[in-house]
């Protein structure tokens, strides 16, 4: 419903109280966007939406309300449309050519606040279920906020989504299951739900789920869920150990095959230490 409301509200009607504004947020960045000393830190972006030249210095950026001037922000002076970048990186010792580092990192599910130097909160953003290597923003002319599928950072915010697919619900619970000859699996979801067994992240391009599932032995399912409209769902991963006569609890860790065991892989790769890759893991004590 809040974004059924979102398409009523006449653009500008949700504005920031301030000419500077929280242009777009990045909470997940594995190895996307600006690699500062080997490691991928999440960033947001803050832009100058006025005709003039503005001040950085007269701002201060904060995830806790209790402290408005968590982090007081440089005299950088921005031109009219001209955005600056923010790494939070819970280090502000730390320096890099392509932004400034805050003393805060920041998560997928709490809100973003921007001060002046009086003491107002001038804008805020509420992050709530950021896609994997997605970002979420304004868009010009627009009003509230959108999800983008690709960052693209420092330029101009498009192709937005005002939702994010849920992800597609098992008629099975996954985990370990002993003396059964064969196991139905149904997936209920919206749009169209697309799957793989060996993995692999899925996308588009993969099979389309029909019909229910018959497993007769340990099987790794991961499926997503496309719709027009909204950004694909972040990947489900559901662990079914079958017939297995494990006599331990089982950890079941799931993870793209080409992105731990592939040339530039996590585990074959030297290089590619410091880069995280998209992962599950399910523990089963029973």
């Amino acid at each position: 419903l809040a974004w059924a409301g979102y398409a009523l509200l006449p653009a500008g009607e949700d504005a920031a109280d301030s000419p500077v504004v929280i242009n777009r947020v990045m909470t997940s960045n594995p190895d996307v966007c600006f690699s500062v000393k080997g490691h991928y830190y999440d960033w947001l972006e803050l832009k100058n939406t006025s005709e003039k030249d503005l001040s950085l210095g007269d701002y201060t950026l904060t995830d806790d309300l209790d402290c408005p001037d968590k982090v007081r922000l440089p005299e950088q002076v921005l031109k009219p449309g001209e955005v600056f970048l923010v790494f939070c990186s819970g280090d502000s010792s730390l320096t890099s050519k392509n932004g400034f580092h805050a003393g805060f990192a920041i998560g997928t599910d709490e809100t973003l606040y921007l001060y002046d130097t009086d003491g107002n909160c001038s804008d805020r953003m509420h992050l709530r279920g950021l896609p994997l290597d997605g970002s979420m923003g304004r868009m010009d002319g627009e009003s509230g906020f959108w999800y983008f599928a690709s960052p693209t950072p420092l330029k101009d915010n498009r192709n937005g989504c005002r939702a994010v697919c849920e992800g597609p619900v098992p008629s099975l619970e996954p985990g370990i299951y002993e003396g059964s000859e064969t196991l139905l699996l149904e997936l209920s979801g919206e749009g169209e739900i697309h799957y793989t067994l060996d993995g692999s992240v899925p996308d588009a391009a993969d099979p389309v789920y029909t019909q229910a599932f018959t497993l007769s032995g340990t099987t790794i399912l991961r499926a997503v869920c496309v719709l027009d409209g909204k950004i694909t769902s972040a990947p489900a991963t559901f662990s079914y150990i079958v017939n297995e006569h494990d006599s331990l609890p089982v950890t079941s860790l799931v993870c793209d095959p080409k992105e731990m065991f592939g040339y530039n892989g996590v585990y074959t790769s030297i290089k590619n230490r410091n880069v995280e890759c998209d992962a599950s893991v399910s523990f089963f004590d029973t």
